[in-house]
């Protein structure tokens, strides 16, 4: 609810994955008392008045064309408007949303905060011959999983292996595998000396004999996923994933809750003792407001550096493993 994504990735020889962040997101109104109730039609103007300020200064792209699918805040700002769940085209879903904005209840500042936001956004952004499609949960024939920002993490890194994997001789494959693996928990060492360019670095998660474990430090709860290579179906299966409504540095690091929080890393991801298990690889990312928090205070990242150094520390000793 603090920040606002798109990510895409040109077609033909142009596969260059690329990123865009703006730090504003449906929650804002509320946070920062934008809003009344009933919200006015001012306080409504105003606020997508912000929002394509906000786009500007962050140089989010015009005129994108392509396929695109819309998960999280922007998929239940559509499901609300009727238009989720199919592909559909620029003006179908800026109709529905006019149609939401109009029908909306005027007090319910959240909804009309994420229909606003999610109108001035894909307007912004898209040609009139981009299409969408705005779905959270899939099924295959495996089952149902939801998609959040972790499965493209998984998806991509798992893509970059079948991609190296290729390249390499077969009397390779073992060293290219164990080489693609995060080399080392995060330890002391490397909290002192974190940098911040070195502490968004993405670590490789995707790992095809064993569950990779993925969490989601949000602002306004905590993601816990488990994501697993078929290697006989060649698919990607996602076997778990969980929510935590807390957010994780209001809710754990400022209060030090290390025991409650590394409890939830072992329930949720179903961790134990193994003595065969040399290793456990969590891979973790921050969202929405706590990634521009970690970017702009330092104070606050050291913070989370020494709580997460705790974490490993419990982890390990309950585990008895790194």
């Amino acid at each position: 609810g603090g920040s606002s994504q798109l990510s895409m990735m040109g077609s033909g020889h142009n596969m260059t994955l690329q990123l865009f962040s703006v730090p504003i997101g449906n929650k804002v109104p509320m946070v920062e008392g934008l809003f009344s109730k009933p919200v006015l039609n001012s306080e409504r103007q105003n606020w997508a008045l912000r929002v394509r300020s906000e786009l500007r200064q962050a140089n989010f792209p015009v005129a994108i064309r392509g396929l695109f699918v819309g998960i999280s805040a922007v998929y239940y700002a559509m499901h609300a408007a009727g238009a989720s769940e199919r592909v559909i085209s620029l003006k179908t879903a800026l109709t529905a949303l006019e149609k939401a904005l109009e029908d909306v209840d005027q007090d319910d500042q959240l909804k009309i905060a994420n229909l606003t936001l999610v109108y001035e956004l894909l307007k912004w952004c898209f040609d009139d011959s981009a299409g969408f499609v705005f779905k959270r949960q899939w099924k295959t024939r495996d089952g149902e999983f939801v998609s959040t920002w972790t499965l493209g993490l998984f998806t991509q890194q798992h893509a970059t292996k079948k991609a190296q994997e290729v390249k390499t001789r077969p009397r390779d494959k073992e060293q290219l595998w164990q080489s693609s693996r995060i080399v080392r928990p995060l330890s002391q060492e490397m909290q002192d000396s974190a940098r911040a360019e070195n502490l968004f670095e993405v670590p490789f998660a995707a790992w095809p004999l064993a569950d990779s474990h993925v969490l989601d430090l949000g602002s306004g709860e905590v993601g816990l996923y488990v994501y697993q290579t078929d290697l006989a179906k060649n698919m990607i299966v996602a076997k778990s994933d969980k929510k935590c409504c807390e957010p994780f540095y209001e809710g754990f690091v400022d209060k030090d809750r290390v025991d409650d929080f590394t409890t939830l890393l072992v329930e949720e991801f179903k961790l134990a003792p193994d003595r065969l298990k040399g290793r456990e690889i969590i891979c973790a990312g921050a969202t929405g407001l706590h990634r521009e928090m970690m970017l702009a205070d330092r104070v606050k990242r050291d913070k989370i550096l020494k709580f997460s150094t705790k974490v490993e520390q419990e982890l390990t000793r309950r585990l008895g493993r790194t």
